[in-house]
């Protein structure tokens, strides 16, 4: 069971970089032209660009940690040893490590899909105002921006309920994953058993952590592959 359940996981593990395809604008003697400052087309798609960019290295960060949570997350210490009021040992501290930091980086791959269609379909929105959820939730309200059914499918997810009965995908990771972000950031750490005035905690399992973290991050990176690829597909066009 342990073995199938770490197997599920790392299969929800994939390279975005591979899946998405590079594109570049060429001048004379194929030189690679590589940035503009404009209000043209050329400013629009490296303005894109240098967002897709940032979601590759983002991907690169994350994918390292969800890797590293995975081997100590399943290290027979954690799986036999897991105590929710216990003192954590090297591996447990070094599990619950890497699902922290890609816990940021997830919530910020969510900032960057708002990001990309705010500029790509030209909004107008702040790009340093920009909450994710709002966002999404205001154009699933309005339905004259560009790609309704993503907005749609996008807004659908971020506002799911809790439901953890089926033995596929949980429901409510999203919300789950902000709450825990949340309580790491403005409270005691989830991770640290506590009974006391400031907060009532037991320690969740790394495992039933990282299922959520992954999850979430792979449902993001669906959802950033569906938007690079019809940005990419609309530059081609118009350079053909």
């Amino acid at each position: 069971m342990v073995e199938k359940e770490r197997q599920y996981l790392e299969n929800h593990i994939t390279d975005l970089e591979s899946e998405i395809e590079e594109i570049q604008i060429f001048y004379s003697d194929k030189k690679v032209i590589t940035g503009v400052i404009s209000e043209n087309f050329m400013g629009k798609f490296f303005e894109c660009k240098t967002i897709i960019d940032t979601v590759v290295n983002l991907d690169k960060k994350i994918k390292y940690s969800l890797e590293k949570a995975i081997e100590f997350t399943y290290s027979d210490e954690v799986v036999n040893e897991f105590n929710m009021i216990g003192k954590k040992g090297k591996k447990e501290f070094l599990a619950y490590y890497f699902i922290e930091n890609a816990f940021y980086r997830t919530i910020t791959a969510w900032d960057c899909l708002a990001q990309f269609y705010n500029s790509y379909f030209s909004v107008g929105k702040d790009k340093t105002k920009i909450n994710y959820k709002t966002f999404f939730n205001n154009l699933n309200q309005d339905n004259q921006f560009s790609e309704p059914e993503l907005v749609a499918n996008i807004y659908s997810y971020l506002s799911e309920s809790n439901d953890i009965s089926g033995s596929g995908r949980w429901l409510g990771n999203h919300n789950y994953i902000k709450e825990y972000r949340n309580k790491v950031t403005h409270r005691n750490s989830p991770d640290i058993f506590s009974l006391s005035n400031f907060d009532i905690n037991f320690k969740e399992s790394p495992r039933f952590v990282l299922k959520r973290l992954i999850e979430d991050y792979h449902q993001a990176e669906c959802f950033l592959k569906q938007i690079i690829n019809y940005i990419n597909e609309g530059f081609i066009s118009q350079m053909n």
